[in-house]
């Protein structure tokens, strides 16, 4: 479960749902706006060039949107899934810095343009409890439960970076990158609580992350398992090596 902002009342979802099915199978995009009356869900025309795989809100439906009032967050549709963010969803809501949501729309035959829950993410959207999580690609895995991990117990916001759709399988090496870009260095000094330990699962780059949470346990989350604790011993084959913050996260 990713939980929804807390600005977002039954009947702005309610809107968010309908609006997604009415559209089907275009793309469905709106704006959530604090308005005088209330918040409320504005449906937006969707501009984009190829309705049924993209969406664009034009300048002039945000502008419309901002004279009602406050807007809070973006939300558009997908249409037969995916069912997570595209690397340019991620992209769009770090450069808006609102959070954003995506609706999957079913197209089984027999869940035809059913909508499902939205899925949140960015500021403002409350932490999902660190264990028994979904996995969800970007949203939820193995980066965004370190990031969580520093917020709840070191009050640190690492940032976020746009993941497409099995990275690791076309040479990238995102986990590396964006890991050194926010301070993480390699070490051999013993372990301590928040260390991270950088993996090679069935992958010829490094794609996997775990938390050392101490007591020979480290935090993880793996596609198609919930987020979970485990004996680090089991994982040991798979770790390259060993990372922490520069200043030891005590910042």
């Amino acid at each position: 479960m990713i939980t929804a902002p807390n600005f977002v009342t039954e009947a702005v979802l309610q809107a968010i749902k309908a609006h997604a099915v009415a559209e089907y199978p275009r793309e469905a995009c709106g704006l959530v706006v604090d308005a005088p009356a209330g918040v409320l869900y504005l449906p937006r025309a969707n501009s984009a060039d190829a309705p049924e795989t993209d969406f664009r809100i034009s300048p002039q439906g945000f502008a419309g949107a901002a004279r009602q009032g406050t807007v809070l967050a973006v939300v558009h549709s997908h249409p037969g899934g995916p069912a997570h963010p595209s690397a340019s969803d991620m992209q769009g809501q770090l450069a808006s810095n609102l959070p954003w949501a995506i609706v999957p729309v079913l197209e089984s035959p027999e869940h035809l343009g059913h909508a499902l829950a939205p899925l949140w993410w960015g500021p403002g959207v409350p932490v999902d409890p660190l264990l028994e999580r979904e996995f969800v690609h970007g949203l939820a895995d193995c980066y965004a439960l370190g990031r969580d991990w520093y917020r709840i117990e070191r009050g640190i916001t690492l940032p976020d970076f746009a993941r497409p759709d099995s990275w690791w399988e076309k040479g990238g090496n995102l986990l590396v990158e964006h890991l050194e870009a926010a301070g993480f260095v390699r070490t051999d000094e013993p372990e301590l609580v928040g260390d991270g330990f950088i993996m090679q699962i069935q992958s010829t780059v490094p794609n996997h992350v775990a938390v050392y949470v101490g007591g020979g346990l480290i935090l993880h989350h793996l596609a198609n398992r919930l987020s979970r604790m485990e004996p680090l011993h089991r994982w040991r084959s798979h770790v390259l090596y060993r990372v922490r913050l520069a200043d030891g996260g005590k910042s």
